[in-house]
């Protein structure tokens, strides 16, 4: 167990032995005075430590009111500079979206009559044709202009006095369009589209097969009325929105700070801050990151860390325990946050117990791994455990069971906290729709904790 503790147990100054009176030499009144009184000073408290733990807990009382302080209000998501998270979307999610995207892109549809140049009569002409945005092409990284390729079907119904005829038709056509990364008017970060304007090509259609003056009116139906539609009625697509987190009892802001294109990897990494307050070190993405399909989702490698210290401060979190690690409001076990320690397959999260008992009186720096399957990461399944003892520590007897520790409300709390935090992308897609996303690789760096997802649904 990864235990070091400081205090004053052992320093405590010993309690002398009752002598035994010897009334030889002394006068009667003496002696009896001294036996009257021995009682009463073997019986009062010793100063500090060793009576009521005071130094210890205004040392305590310190450190919460530090936590606290950089632990912050946890209402308004601050940028520091770093990534608190990112999401690197791969071309493959993108196209997802924006599939999703067209059920917002109702159909064209009109009716006319228009004259058989051949016949000499008039037909009744039914056009429904309907727009698909169908992939995103990213122009480069200091740019969030982009082209959109798109694709149209049509039918074309011709009806004449018992007959009726079905033209189908399929086209394709570019627009010109700019990338979106900021808050709705509800406050949650959005990743949109403005439609902007036709490319360079134009809307080609086969019409080859139509009459010439209904491919004519048909021609002059559709420009127009997809030019109105696209740009003048839906102008802003909406790809995906980012409602709060919530890790178990503890709900994470986010808040958009930076998009960054990479064309030649067709990604798009977008960057959040929350209302965390994770440590200095952290990261800045600068380069691209190749992610197949799904998404990657990459951790700043304090936000751990920082949810937990945030959950204390908020009383998410049990502070105090009895000895055994069960909740006591009144126990005389405390409870602060260290630091975190990343490795390839676990979290070491280092806090201090601080043991206020009389007999005891000391502070023991304790670590728990939250380990993880790398072979099989879905679902998530952290296990905590009892870290052995660092050599290079002080390692004295410890007061408290590592054991029944590993059962208390802190860590199973945390571990919570972690799992929901390696799974955290909550993406809403359409209208009330979320992506359900699962994790496939987990990986971890000493400025970063990565996690793989692919979509199983949305």
């Amino acid at each position: 167990m990864a235990v070091s503790s400081t205090g004053c147990a052992k320093n405590r100054p010993a309690i002398v032995p009752r002598p035994e009176v010897n009334p030889i030499g002394l006068s009667r009144f003496a002696a009896l005075l001294l036996l009257a009184i021995l009682p009463v000073l073997l019986a009062t408290p010793l100063v500090g430590c060793s009576g009521r733990c005071s130094h210890l807990v205004e040392e305590y009382e310190a450190a919460i009111r530090s936590e606290m302080a950089r632990a912050g209000t946890g209402v308004h998501a601050i940028s520091s500079g770093e990534h608190h998270l990112g999401m690197t979307l791969s071309v493959e999610l993108l196209q997802d979206l924006l599939a999703i995207a067209n059920d917002d892109l109702s159909a064209l549809s009109t009716r006319m009559s228009v004259e058989q140049t051949q016949t000499g009569y008039r037909s009744a002409v039914e056009i429904l044709a309907q727009p698909f945005l169908e992939r995103i092409r990213m122009i480069s990284p200091d740019s969030r202009e982009v082209l959109l390729e798109c694709r149209i079907e049509a039918r074309v119904t011709i009806r004449a006095p018992g007959n009726r005829i079905d033209h189908f038709l399929f086209g394709s056509f570019g627009i010109e369009g700019s990338l979106l990364f900021e808050l709705d008017p509800e406050g949650t970060p959005v990743l949109a589209l403005d439609l902007l304007q036709y490319s360079d090509q134009p809307v080609v259609l086969g019409t080859q097969g139509l009459p010439d003056t209904v491919a004519q009116a048909f021609e002059q139906f559709l420009q127009p009325a997809l030019s109105e539609r696209l740009f003048a009625q839906v102008r802003r697509v909406r790809l995906a929105r980012f409602p709060p987190l919530l890790l178990g009892s503890l709900l994470i802001y986010l808040a958009p700070d930076g998009l960054i294109p990479f064309p030649a990897d067709d990604t798009l990494f977008l960057g959040f801050s929350t209302n965390l307050r994770p440590g200095v070190v952290g990261y800045r993405e600068t380069t691209a990151a190749t992610v197949d399909h799904g998404l990657r989702l990459t951790l700043h490698p304090d936000l751990a860390q920082a949810a937990i210290r945030l959950a204390l401060a908020e009383g998410r979190l049990p502070r105090t325990y009895d000895p055994q690690g069960l909740f006591d409001p009144q126990g005389p076990i405390r409870v602060t946050t260290e630091t975190t320690l990343l490795s390839s397959s676990q979290i070491n999260l280092r806090v201090k117990l601080w043991d206020t008992r009389p007999d005891a009186c000391q502070i023991s720096t304790w670590t728990v791994a939250f380990s993880w399957a790398e072979d099989d990461p879905h679902p998530i399944r952290i296990t905590p455990e009892d870290l052995p003892c660092d050599p290079d520590l002080d390692c004295p007897p410890f007061s408290l069971d590592p054991s029944s520790w590993l059962l208390s409300p802190f860590v199973q709390d945390a571990r919570t906290i972690l799992e929901r935090m390696l799974v955290l992308p909550q993406i809403e897609v359409g209208r009330g729709r979320y992506l359900e996303l699962v994790p496939e690789q987990i990986r971890m760096e000493e400025d970063r904790m990565e996690v793989d997802l692919v979509v199983v649904s949305g």
